[in-house]
């Protein structure tokens, strides 16, 4: 009858330091994700997600009008131009749904 605390034991192991920044390519823009998810995109606020909230994310210009929004080596999803709203789900992509 004995209760989880009678058998604990502090691990021997160190947590690991919090990893900086995501640091990407030359040629990408990077942007620090703000509250509500926000991030300030070609002169007007876009959504990419509030888990993203206080991390940089990377934009990769993939076609004239579309780019790709990246969490680390991730990529999250899409940014369109011809939209004003947030991100669009990377499987849109990977399943040719495309306009």
């Amino acid at each position: 009858m004995a209760v989880p605390a009678d058998s604990y034991r502090k691990s021997p192991r160190a947590l690991p330091a919090k990893p900086g920044p995501w640091r990407y390519e030359a040629g990408w823009e990077s942007r620090l994700v703000k509250g509500k998810g926000m991030i300030h995109f070609r002169g007007r606020g876009r959504f990419v997600g509030e888990a993203f909230e206080g991390e940089r994310v990377g934009l990769k210009r993939t076609r004239i009008g579309v780019g790709e929004v990246y969490f680390g080596p991730r990529v999250i999803g899409e940014l369109w131009d011809s939209e004003g709203g947030g991100i669009r789900a990377a499987w849109y992509r990977r399943r040719g749904r495309e306009k």
